[in-house]
């Protein structure tokens, strides 16, 4: 977090603080922070003795967090669950305080370099010790143990593609290649393949400027550590690759694993140690765990160091650095803004921020700054009422009339804000198109679709039509259904059940309305919204009981979802803008609209607040739902 500054908040003892963290720079998101926002509210007048500071918990949605000026990997070689006596541990003993040690730390991603498993048995172990435990998003090549036992399993187990595949982050490049071969005395001399290595020269071919990082499982030939010719531990295409790289000065780092060798202390990079620059690309050497390799790329220069996991400590003198140009692109740094409230109004506090992510990683504190949360008088704007959108006659435009409150009735608004959304509608059928096959039927015969209308009859006093809603629709989004329905004279009540991610359809969860205009269409409208079983669920099941009587006809002409107040699609915010509205007003005075054409005949909802007199905001109105005539601003 970055420049955190604090002002008074709009009402009593609230404070408002504004500061730029890293922002989400249009990465997808598993590559931003989903976690918290803490913050610290001490009292000045009590700092030295025993007051405690008053903490306060915001969700962080879609952040970066991490350096903004770094890309850092984490690189993991040979995990390899059942290796070497055909027995889970010790690579379940190495794994478990590397991915803990890993949850600790800042990363953009982790990258495991093939030889994953030993035995085609073993991947339950990979599954429950490095993809349930990893943190970050994981990216995975086959070696030639997966070679051996089967690429299609590689592809079944991890998702991730035999040939090569791209990831690209902030203007860096990182290409990942999986062993399609092997040969030597041992079988493991390690091949790209030349399929692969026609797809690898078109993707660099394709482009020459990003930095670009190659992962494979085993060294180019007399580079690195353990990959002399004669060890037959090397790249089969190792001749090909350098003139490759040659060619392509883009490509500035080369990590493998396969030589299952450990880190010591280096010098500068030299040939067969760990570490190897050799025509402007850095090769590295990585090691198993409970050992960490990460490479990290700022400031034109990449930087190696070592993590031991099992003491959780840096091995100082074991890494190394590359200088080289780099097209990396800095995080962007995004306004951000909360507004803390709960305080006692007039009292100074020393405030500072902190962001913990979702793997429980907390960044180092804000800058404190002094603030006083805000103290209003006593008296202030009640809340209004807003009454209805109205056609101006002379104008031929929109307006909004309310009522403004206060209890001083001297005071009147001078400003005030205004805030239009249409609601957001998702049809969960309309039956215009005679398929009825996502819908199933119990206790109920006769269905038929024509003209519109879903029509059946029921067979007992429990008719029922159920479907699933594909995606999942979310209660923070809707929080009304909207249902025409015909239902004879002497139906009883109409029911709306839901199932969740969590529940299956129950009793709990289902609103019910009295059926009206017997024997005609009606139009019903049911507040799922107030229902505490429907808020904070993904609802995937909606199942409608028509009625409650055997043998009756019904028909269905549309069911559909409509937003709740404050989640539409946000169309009008007028900001402040001056007017003269007095509490005596019992009528309203019209405000116009200004925004830009309403949707004819669409459902909207607006509110609206007042500054008095005085520079005092009130509260919100409640949200009104309208529907715009034809008319156009």
């Amino acid at each position: 977090m970055h420049d955190l500054v604090a002002v008074p908040g709009d009402n009593d003892g609230q404070i408002q603080l504004s500061f730029t963290a890293p922002g989400n720079g249009g990465q997808s998101p598993d590559q931003v922070l989903n976690g918290v926002y803490h913050v610290s509210c001490l009292p000045i007048r009590s700092e030295d003795r025993t007051a405690k500071p008053i903490e306060q918990s915001f969700a962080a949605k879609q952040v970066n967090y991490g350096d903004p000026n770094k890309v850092v990997v984490a690189l993991l070689g040979d995990t390899q669950f059942g290796f070497p006596d055909g027995v889970a541990d010790p690579a379940v003993e190495a794994a478990r305080p590397t991915m803990a040690d890993l949850r600790e730390l800042s990363h953009d991603f982790l990258a495991i370099l093939g030889d994953l498993v030993q035995t085609d048995r073993y991947w339950p172990y990979h599954h429950s010790e490095i993809e349930s435990k990893a943190v970050r998003p994981l990216y995975l090549i086959g070696g030639n143990a997966e070679f051996y036992y089967g690429l299609d399993r590689f592809v079944e187990h991890t998702g991730f593609s035999s040939g090569g595949y791209v990831v690209r982050l902030r203007g860096l490049r990182f290409i990942f290649l999986t062993v399609n071969g092997v040969s030597g005395a041992t079988d493991h001399i390690c091949h790209i393949g030349d399929k692969q290595m026609a797809w690898l020269r078109q993707e660099l071919a394709a482009d020459r400027q990003s930095s670009t990082a190659v992962f494979f499982h085993a060294p180019l030939a007399n580079t690195t550590t353990g990959s002399l010719a004669e060890r037959e531990m090397h790249v089969h295409e190792t001749d090909a690759l350098r003139q490759l790289f040659r060619n392509n000065p883009c490509v500035v780092l080369f990590a493998n694993g396969h030589i299952h060798r450990g880190y010591g202390p280096v010098g500068t990079p030299q040939r067969n140690g760990p570490y190897m620059i050799e025509d402007g690309v850095l090769h590295v050497s990585v090691g198993r765990p409970p050992t960490t390799c990460f490479a990290e790329f700022s400031d034109d220069c990449i930087t190696i160091r070592v993590r031991d996991n099992q003491t959780r400590a840096w091995c100082s003198g074991w890494g190394t650095t590359h200088r080289v140009p780099l097209t990396l692109e800095p995080k962007k740094l995004d306004p951000q803004l909360l507004t803390v409230g709960g305080l006692a109004p007039g009292e100074v506090y020393r405030v500072t921020l902190r962001t913990q992510n979702d793997a429980g990683l907390l960044a180092p504190s804000s800058n404190s700054v002094r603030v006083k949360a805000r103290k209003l008088p006593e008296r202030r704007p009640s809340k209004p009422v807003a009454l209805t959108v109205v056609r101006n006659a002379a104008t031929a435009t929109h307006a909004f009339s309310a009522c403004y409150r206060d209890v001083n009735i001297r005071d009147h608004a001078i400003a005030c804000e205004i805030e239009v959304e249409r609601c957001r509608l998702r049809a969960v059928d309309t039956f215009e198109d005679g398929n009825s096959s996502s819908w199933s039927f119990t206790h109920v015969a006769d269905v038929a679709e024509a003209d519109g209308l879903l029509m059946a009859r029921s067979t007992t006093s429990d008719p029922q039509i159920l479907t699933h809603l594909s995606p999942p629709a979310s209660s923070d989004v809707f929080g009304m259904i909207l249902l025409r329905l015909r239902v004879p004279g002497d139906a009883r009540a109409v029911e709306f059940f839901w199932g969740t991610e969590e529940r299956s359809i129950c009793r709990e969860q289902s609103m019910s309305v009295a059926p009206e205009a017997h024997g005609q269409l009606h139009n019903y409208e049911i507040p799922v919204g107030k229902n505490s079983q429907w808020v904070g669920h993904s609802i995937r099941t909606l199942r409608l009981d028509p009625t409650a009587k055997n043998d009756h006809e019904f028909a269905v002409d549309s069911i559909v979802l409509r937003s709740r107040p404050g989640a539409g699609e946000a169309v009008w915010r007028s900001g402040s803008r001056p007017c003269n509205v007095h509490s005596t007003d019992t009528v309203g005075t019209p405000l116009p609209y200004e925004g830009p054409p309403l949707v004819t005949g669409a459902p909207h909802f607006w509110r609206i607040r007042f500054t008095d007199n005085h520079g005092l905001k009130g509260q919100w109105s409640d949200w009104t739902l309208f529907n715009p005539t034809g008319l156009q601003n």
